[in-house]
């Protein structure tokens, strides 16, 4: 939670003074998207309200440049989910390939979660109105996990999420909300035939698709990347990658699946 009496500082959900988002840990260039009028008002460009905002977490081995541009301007634009919010692309990549090395744990989809935790509640201390303005988080694969995380670690101070969308997250036992997260929608996205969800369990056991509390949506695999399964040398494994990968930055996945869940 914010310390009231000391603006530079923060402390976690469990104890631990961090400093603050402006200090080099947590740096505030390249992590809001508000150059195409994405920022609502009270986020990184400023202005006087806000509908909400909208955090995008990307997987391991990946960067921001997973969400694609068309996709970042519908989901918050005037046709899109989310109208109106900031938005968030998050980034707890590190530094590069060999950042991930040592990062692909469980301790740095934590240290993830906290630096996603840190950078809300810098958001959300702007202006009296995003204190009220409602969170949605949006996590593809292990970035869900990170998302989740954070939920557990926001609700902890009673601060809610409204909608929380996994898709192709490798479902673990050590990354489920808690008693204390405070999530009025969980969706969970996924797809029959997405090796690398399974493959994210650990090196002992694979990962589960479903999540017992969320509303899961199994979506259609493409014939396309079915048939590859099956043609030899690059065929799996290119298989492998798209059937992770064509769901959660695809707008007519979104509009044909997502979308009047969230409308309920």
């Amino acid at each position: 939670m914010y310390v009231m009496h000391n603006p530079v500082r923060w402390v976690d959900p469990f104890g631990l003074f961090l400093s603050s988002p402006q200090a080099a840990f947590f740096p505030s260039t390249g992590l809001w998207s508000d150059g195409r009028n994405r920022d609502a008002g009270g986020g990184a460009g400023g202005g006087s309200s806000s509908s909400g905002l909208t955090v995008l977490v990307h997987g391991t081995w990946s960067s921001p440049s997973t969400w694609t541009s068309d996709f970042q301007d519908w989901i918050v634009g005037p046709n899109g989910p989310f109208s109106g919010d900031s938005l968030l692309v998050f980034d707890w990549s590190m530094d590069g390939e060999r950042g991930w090395i040592e990062f692909n744990t469980v301790g740095g989809r934590i240290s993830g979660a906290y630096m996603l935790f840190n950078q809300i509640m810098n958001w959300r201390n702007r202006s009296r109105a995003n204190y009220n303005a409602p969170i949605r988080l949006v996590g593809h694969s292990h970035g869900g996990n990170v998302a989740i995380s954070a939920a557990n670690m926001l609700g902890a101070i009673g601060v809610g999420i409204d909608a929380l969308i996994t898709i192709a997250t490798p479902v673990r036992g050590d990354f489920q909300l808690n008693e204390r997260a405070l999530v009025c929608r969980h969706i969970n996205v996924y797809n029959a035939f997405d090796p690398i969800q399974i493959a994210g369990g650990g090196h002992t056991i694979l990962a589960g698709r479903t999540f017992s509390e969320a509303t899961n949506i199994r979506v259609p695999t493409p014939w396309s990347s079915i048939l590859r399964l099956h043609t030899p040398a690059v065929g799996p494994l290119w298989s492998a990658y798209n059937n992770h990968s064509f769901m959660h930055s695809n707008v007519s996945i979104w509009e044909r699946h997502v979308v009047s869940h969230l409308r309920r």
